[in-house]
């Protein structure tokens, strides 16, 4: 049995779509864990403990995975901080950057303490191929904001207009530009 316990948080900041603090995984306000928990092929697998961590307990006898499977496993190894990638962490995404790929395609951005991330619905479940057209574009501009964000030293503050000009262009490609500009500008 595989065991990974992740611990409940005392944390008033949580990490999911829409919330306050994007490195922050409390799973007890984590809406994908959450919704994940109602999935009866996912929760067969979660053990709440007493002190209200959860401990993921599949085996590999248990057979291949799904991807809300794979999403929870995902969320509870972040959580305890089992999933180490320190080497490749990136602190370049904002919330306003996870918020905004969420209003352009209804999709999580879900960022692990390492820096990782995944896209998944509400529900954990993958991105459909229909929309992975428009989820790549929108990555590709969330990527562009937040490097060049990080680029020019600026933290979480404002982009300078040459930047904001890149960042046009890069809508533009994706034919997001009428959507996006009153959000970028």
């Amino acid at each position: 049995m595989q065991t990974i316990t992740a611990p409940k948080s005392t944390s008033a900041d949580s990490s999911h779509a829409g919330a306050s603090n994007i490195r922050s995984f409390d799973l007890d306000n984590n809406t994908v864990f959450q919704n994940l928990l109602n999935d009866a092929s996912v929760k067969q697998y979660i053990e709440r403990q007493e002190d209200g961590s959860y401990d993921w307990t599949w085996t590999p006898s248990d057979g291949p995975t799904t991807t809300q499977q794979s999403v929870a496993r995902w969320l509870i190894g972040s959580a305890e901080g089992t999933i180490d990638g320190s080497a490749a962490r990136d602190d370049s995404y904002t919330q306003s950057d996870v918020d905004l790929f969420k209003t352009l395609t209804g999709y999580n951005l879900v960022l692990t303490p390492a820096g990782a991330s995944l896209v998944c619905d509400d529900f954990g479940k993958g991105v459909p191929n229909a929309d992975k057209s428009l989820v790549n574009e929108a990555r590709t501009l969330i990527d562009t904001i937040a490097f060049a964000r990080r680029d020019a030293n600026l933290g979480s503050g404002s982009l300078p207009s040459t930047i904001c000009l890149r960042c046009c262009s890069v809508m533009a490609e994706t034919r997001m530009a009428i959507s996006m500009q009153q959000r970028l500008f």
